[in-house]
């Protein structure tokens, strides 16, 4: 075969400089009457055909004008004003917000659901594009359609439930308001959907969802439907439903699931507004809503931590906060003043009832919290048919309080992880109490105080937290 190459090498390189000298005095004609001219050298990516597409998954639900993040990319002149930044805030996993991540510490077994992250290879069309020019390309899009919603409705939404008056955000600080909602069911049913609609994008920065089964949020409500909240809704029985950050798509549960709300069962919508000081429009964010009505399943939430004993009665098994690294006189709750890599670590075994057995549950979406003073959780469990083995469920490394949510995994049900007898779930949080850490500085402002003070369990400002909430889904029994 080499010699056979070798052979023709003559002729090639003749035919060659043959084409070579044809090219160079063809003039102004490139290509021979009746051929095809050769393709024109592509320009590198467009906006329209590349870019405008990204942006639009995973961007423009907060950049766009009159959005809640300071400029806009929804178009192509906003996007070439900022193309030079696309690629590094993607590389960083500064943009978009997405607490998830995979690290040494925990590399989950599953994919997540709306993952609004960008792959290597979208990153690099970002730098493509820029180094080519930001080149506009052709938009090949109706002329005559509407313009672009930044909003995502809920497909075959049933009901529609807003705050019984406006609210207008303003200010300097950050408003933590809980409205309570009334959805007027009749009798028991199951949530198959839902969406939050912010009224003013604006100043609406995220949502909090939760059940209120005995109806406890109207006798704290005031004349307009609401009242001040902060780490929770503030009522007996309450389930976290959903999560809700700008540019979410609809929360939407497979045809066969559903949460049970039972007949007379009020809502809250936690709102955090962040006015930024500037005046702005009444803000009446709506809530979409959608039913099954014979679900295979049932989806519930499953709420463990802010344990401060050795053994705790948890609703779901047995809690324990394990030993710190700043405990004095006994295993406590507390992280201490001017302290910024400070961890407190808790565990829950499962309790599987008297009959040793449990039924088919499996682990549908996971979710952390902490507040202020806090910068890294991870949960993780312990499976006890696997010798113990450890899967982590959720890492948030880069904890920010300001984009909290519900990550679902991207799976079949009967795919997912399921929790079994003897299983155990652990948490591991981290919190910076010094100078160091913004947002303790921000919210010691607010309460008018100079330095960090020590910090314990509790619902307030400068109170902290360490929870874990699992989304499982579990048969329902046939009559």
């Amino acid at each position: 075969m080499a010699s056979s190459s070798l052979a023709r090498l003559p002729w090639l390189l003749a035919f060659g400089a043959l084409l070579g000298a044809l090219g160079g005095c063809g003039g102004s004609e490139a290509t021979p009457p009746g051929h095809d001219p050769p393709p024109t050298p592509s320009e590198g990516p467009t906006y329209h055909a590349d870019i405008e597409p990204i942006l639009r998954r995973s961007c423009v639900g907060c950049h766009h004008d009159g959005g809640l993040a300071p400029f806009s990319v929804a178009t192509y002149a906003d996007a070439k004003e900022v193309a030079l930044s696309l690629p590094s805030a993607a590389r960083s996993g500064l943009m978009p917000p997405f607490g998830a991540e995979t690290t040494d510490e925990c590399q989950p077994e599953h994919p997540w659901r709306d993952d609004p992250r960008l792959d290597e290879a979208e990153i690099d069309l970002l730098q493509a594009w820029y180094d080519a020019d930001t080149p506009e390309g052709v938009d090949t899009g109706d002329p005559s359609a509407p313009a672009p919603s930044y909003t995502f409705e809920l497909p075959g939404v049933e009901k529609e439930v807003a705050p019984a008056a406006a609210f207008l955000a303003t200010g300097e600080s950050d408003i933590f308001r809980c409205f309570v909602l009334d959805p007027e069911l009749a009798a028991d049913t199951y949530l198959n959907g839902a969406q939050v609609l912010p009224g003013n994008p604006s100043v609406v920065h995220h949502a909090v969802l939760f059940s209120d089964p005995q109806g406890a949020s109207s006798g704290l409500a005031d004349a307009d439907g609401g009242y001040d909240c902060f780490g929770g809704a503030d009522v007996p029985g309450a389930q976290i439903l959903d999560v809700w950050v700008p540019g979410s798509p609809p929360r939407e549960y497979p045809p066969d699931v559903g949460i049970p709300l039972t007949a007379g069962t009020k809502l809250v919508m936690q709102i955090h507004y962040h006015p930024l000081g500037a005046s702005a429009d009444p803000d009446s964010t709506r809530l979409q809503m959608r039913f099954v009505e014979a679900p295979t399943y049932q989806l519930v939430t499953i709420g463990m931590g802010n344990y401060n004993a050795p053994s705790v009665e948890d609703a779901f098994g047995t809690g324990e906060l394990l030993p710190g690294p700043n405990d004095e006189g006994g295993v406590e709750f507390r992280v201490p003043a001017d302290v910024a890599d400070h961890t407190e670590s808790m565990r829950l075994t499962l309790d599987v009832g008297d009959d040793g057995e449990l039924p088919p549950i499996y682990i549908f979406g996971v979710f952390n919290h902490m507040h202020y003073v806090g910068k890294d959780m991870r949960l993780s469990m312990r499976h006890a048919d696997r010798g113990g083995a450890e899967e982590c469920l959720l890492h948030t490394p880069h904890w920010d309080f300001s984009w909290q949510r519900f990550y679902a995994y991207d799976r079949p049900i009967e795919q997912l992880t399921r929790i079994g007898p003897g299983d155990v779930f652990e948490m591991f949080c981290k919190y910076n109490n010094s100078v160091s850490n913004p947002y303790v500085m921000r919210a010691l402002k607010e309460q008018g105080m100079m330095e960090p003070v020590d910090v314990y369990l509790g619902e307030q400002t400068l109170d902290e937290m360490c929870v874990s909430a699992l989304q499982v889904v579990v048969p329902i029994p046939t009559p």
